[in-house]
């Protein structure tokens, strides 16, 4: 459906970016685009909540960057370009697994029997990637209210109580390790002084965290205010009464306890839990439309300062109907038929199946669990226009303040509004003849057939697999660091998906701009595409690899524990296997820096 927005309100845009490691090249594409049109006087869609996990959330940083940050003009936002520097240039292997790893050698050989290594890569890589949008932050200035959310794991877990305030209980306890910051951008936050760059900077830690994927990199440590979002519930446990002033306040004992009101714990990636927070969003909109309610001065002040702010500039802001509002979610898989995933047929499964399966299925399911209870979501919202209907044939018979109160009652009870899910996949490329717009569509047409003509392997005219286009997604996604014309890929083929959407949504947009540079891309030789597999990996890369699973070799051995009557053999084990796996790491290191001078001086010489 083509939204022709006759009015001169914009559309209101919830963007929500799913994890999807080194696919984040194909996410940020897509959000190039998509931000590029929303930067725009007069554009036809606004992005006003952001919600994002692992590598969604450092895109939605990104892009969170772009819409505050509007002293960039369009043509250097194209030069600047700090989504393609982020997935493209800096997510690399090359930053992300050192090649001498001193500080790891030097840790591996202080605790040789005792390791403290807490992952297999260095962290230098994602704070690259996070370290983007520290520049130029003086110039952050709030045009447009806007949200953005994202979910980080509390390796440590939080203790939370919910009180059910119905009924006599006594509140529900529960550990909870899924922890959601939330940000609110709104035009006051200009006028006092620097908060709005002390949020900032917690918006680039938290996204940080949020990409730590486990094992690969380490977990990272931070803190936080007890008044703040993230630990909202917080249970009376990590509290105590004062002696002198006997007013409560946190329990300085606490291994966790900070001064000034502070707790710090140790996390990991948002997208353990929650690798596509689309409900986050429908639930923050929902909570903004119950701020607006009469007698809502309870909710308001349960939810704070901040967020009565943000929510009235937010309702003044969006102005068209809620039914409007698109919830666009862009992940780099779909769902598929029987016909296009083996594993949807497989019927035996291996050690190798099984590890990588339990690191996926739980993301994944987690995924349809979140778009069944949008199904859900949407069936109470009919039952409540039903009876709304059903209020109205009464009006004649019942009080005008007893109809409202009902009503009102009825809000609260169901404050959401049918949601209208618009999904952004590499199989959206199959619509592009669905665009209303002639010219447009034709320019696309053309545009995707030289994306394929570049393609070494030839794609099939309409792929019903997502794999087939991308160029990240082997080695459990992981493949895309090792090269960065993989990444460049899956980078382009997000801006043409997103200029398709654009089309597909929106009647009258001008995006002859991101056309014509990706045309003079594609002529000018400089990019070819394929699906690549492991054996196309250069033999560096090969060598990097094998590196990196000796290390995890290493840590294991030296991490593995035992009952005191085995830690004698345990010992001798770790004597003997521990430096073996430490000299085998140093030589396949000399033969890294070997290869990569020899693979350079080969290219240098292909070139002459």
């Amino acid at each position: 459906m083509v939204l022709t927005n006759s009015s001169p309100n914009p559309v209101p845009i919830s963007l929500n970016l799913s994890g999807g490691i080194a696919l984040g090249a194909y996410m940020a594409g897509v959000c190039f685009e998509l931000v590029r049109q929303a930067r725009k006087d007069n554009a036809p869609l606004l992005i006003d909540l952001i919600t994002g996990a692992s590598a969604g959330a450092m895109t939605g940083a990104i892009t969170a960057y772009y819409l505050l940050n509007r002293e960039i003009l369009d043509s250097d936002y194209e030069a600047q370009n700090l989504l393609a520097q982020a997935w493209v240039e800096r997510a690399d292997m090359k930053d992300i697994d050192t090649v001498f790893a001193i500080e790891d050698y030097r840790q591996a050989l202080k605790n040789v029997f005792k390791s403290e290594n807490e992952s297999l890569l260095s962290q230098k890589g994602i704070k690259n990637i996070a370290n983007l949008i520290t520049q130029n932050t003086d110039q952050l200035k709030i045009h447009q209210p806007l949200a953005l959310v994202m979910t980080v794991t509390n390796l440590q877990g939080l203790l939370v109580t919910y009180e059910n305030k119905c009924r006599n209980y006594s509140g529900i306890p529960a550990i909870n390790h899924a922890e959601t910051r939330r940000f609110l951008f709104h035009s006051e936050l200009n006028r006092q002084g620097d908060r709005l760059q002390k949020i900032w900077n917690k918006v680039v830690d938290s996204s940080l965290i949020s990409g730590a994927f486990p094992l690969a990199f380490p977990p990272v440590e931070d803190r936080s205010n007890i008044k703040s979002y993230n630990l909202k519930n917080l249970s009376p446990a990590y509290f105590t009464i004062c002696s002198k002033s006997g007013e409560q306040q946190l329990d300085p004992t606490l291994p966790m306890f900070c001064p000034q009101e502070n707790l710090k714990f140790w996390y990991t990636d948002g997208g353990i839990l929650d690798n596509l927070p689309i409900l986050k969003a429908i639930d923050l909109e929902a909570n903004i439309r119950l701020s607006s309610l009469p007698n809502s001065e309870s909710f308001l002040q349960e939810e704070g300062r901040d967020f009565l702010k943000f929510s009235h500039e937010f309702n003044r802001k969006v102005k068209t109907e809620r039914d409007d509002r698109l919830y666009v979610y862009v992940s780099p898989y779909s769902l598929e038929n029987l016909d296009s995933k083996p594993s949807l047929k497989k019927n035996q499964f291996n050690l190798l199946d099984l590890l990588f399966k339990g690191l996926k299925i739980p993301s994944i399911q987690q995924d349809a669990m979140q778009l069944k209870q949008i199904v859900q979501i949407n069936e109470q919202v009919d039952y409540k226009e039903k009876i709304l209907s059903s209020l109205e044939t009464l009006s004649e018979h019942s009080p005008e303040d007893t109809l409202s109160q009902i009503k009102a009652d009825l809000e609260k009870a169901i404050p959401y509004h049918h949601i209208q899910l618009s999904p952004i996949t590499p199989l959206i490329l199959n619509q592009i003849s669905l665009i209303e717009d002639i010219e447009a569509r034709t320019q696309l047409e053309a545009l995707y057939q030289k994306f394929r003509s570049l393609f070494k392997t030839p794609i099939v005219e309409e792929p019903k697999d997502a794999d087939e286009l991308l160029a990240s997604d082997f080695l459990n996604a992981f493949g895309g660091f090792f090269d960065k014309k993989y990444r460049e890929q899956d980078f382009i083929l997000g801006r043409l998906c997103g200029l398709t959407w654009l089309h597909l949504n929106f009647s009258k947009i001008d995006t002859q701009d991101s056309i014509l540079t990706l045309n003079q891309l594609f002529n000018s030789g400089q990019v070819q595409f394929d699906n690549p597999k492991f054996k196309d990996l250069k033999i560096s890369y090969r060598i990097r690899l094998i590196r990196i699973l000796v290390r995890a070799l290493r840590m294991m051995t030296a991490q593995t524990q035992m009952k005191q009557s085995k830690k004698v053999i345990l010992w001798i084990v770790q004597v003997i296997f521990l430096p073996l796996f430490l000299i085998i790491e140093l030589l396949l290191t000399l033969a890294l820096m070997l290869t990569e001078v020899i693979e350079v001086f080969l290219a240098k010489m292909i070139k002459k």
